[in-house]
């Protein structure tokens, strides 16, 4: 019941124009592993680092418009692999004091140490993955960082067509609310959903418009993978059981 009513205000949110729920920013595209189930293990991207005046242009447009959702600081790239990442979430809680600030890491570049200067400056969720497997820890806190370990979820995308694994069962998902969240690429584009891996489909907005936040708001396109035709990124997106 509470997850319907949570979809429910989601819908009525993009429907009437209302700012997103949490945004996504991609600062880097470079990864240290290969995973089976990531587009990264087939296809070679070419090495992007968003700038940082780009990354301060979000926030603060971000900022401007009263946006308090959570900010998501990865996507395929391994966020501790940007040496700029303390940096980033000192300029993010500064200009977004009322967000949350967030990370998902696959913690092979992870100490102590690193977790304890990263609730330092700012970070509020730090999300630890165990691509080898393993158990789920209880959720812990590093100073007011809240931290969730654990292994891979047991459900994954196929981006949009990309991961044909063969021993994954597939299946179309009915109803998908991804797009309803902007998923930025470390050269500013925003892609349709954070699972079009090769940003193919996206909304034609790029954050040097300084108005891409309330077109992003005004555009009808997110309800395109609920009802209507699908876009091109959607007809070919599956999810499937994983078992590691």
């Amino acid at each position: 019941m509470i997850k319907t009513i949570k979809f429910l205000k989601l819908i009525l949110r993009t429907i009437f124009g209302g700012l997103p729920a949490f945004v996504g920013i991609e600062t880097q595209t470079k990864c240290n592993r290969c995973c089976e189930y990531c587009p990264n293990s087939i296809i070679k991207r070419t090495f992007r680092e968003m700038s940082l005046e780009m990354f301060m242009k979000i926030c603060s447009t971000l900022s401007n418009a009263g946006f308090t959702g959570a900010l998501h600081l990865h996507g395929y790239g391994e966020p501790l692999m940007d040496n700029r990442l303390c940096d980033l979430i000192k300029i993010a809680k500064r200009l977004l004091p009322h967000s949350t600030i967030c990370v998902a890491t696959n913690g092979d570049l992870l100490n102590s140490s690193f977790e304890t200067h990263l609730s330092e400056v700012g970070l509020d969720r730090l999300i630890i993955t165990r691509h080898d497997g393993g158990r789920s820890f209880p959720i812990r806190y590093v100073g007011k960082m809240k931290v969730e370990e654990g292994p891979i979820a047991n459900t994954i995308h196929n981006r949009c067509g990309l991961i044909k694994l063969k021993k994954v069962k597939w299946k179309r998902l009915r109803i998908c609310t991804e797009s309803f969240h902007p998923f930025i690429t470390a050269n500013g584009d925003i892609c349709f959903c954070c699972h079009d891996y090769n940003a193919l489909q996206g909304f034609g907005l790029n954050v040097n418009d300084n108005e891409w936040l309330p077109k992003w708001c005004s555009s009808k396109n997110h309800l395109l993978a609920i009802v209507g035709p699908r876009p091109n990124a959607c007809r070919s997106c599956r999810i499937g059981e994983y078992e590691t």
